[in-house]
């Protein structure tokens, strides 16, 4: 498939940034490409993303149909500032 140049441009530089970049055609094609990524001992966050609704991948992280822990934001728990503190942890133990 030939990109338009500014997709192109926007996954050449995530690489850059040792960043995976994919293009996928549709909302359900996200879906099957990030769930092999969320495993059993893993943790997983996220922002309000509308995508990440939109996508059905927020519904998913909040089920049980994964073993990852899902730091849901929108559960009643820690302060906002506690989440961060847990979110920078991680992002360094991942090393990003």
């Amino acid at each position: 498939m030939t990109l338009p140049p500014s997709i192109r441009e926007t996954l050449e530089n995530l690489e850059k940034n040792y960043v995976s970049g994919h293009l996928v055609a549709s909302a359900s094609e996200v879906l099957e490409l990030i769930r092999p990524s969320i495993v059993g001992g893993s943790t997983v966050a996220s922002g309000n993303s509308l995508t990440l609704r939109q996508a059905a991948i927020f519904d998913y992280l909040a089920s049980d149909e994964h073993e990852a822990r899902f730091i849901n934001q929108f559960e009643p728990g820690p302060p906002f500032d506690e989440n961060r503190i847990v979110a920078v942890i991680i992002d360094q133990d991942l090393g990003l």
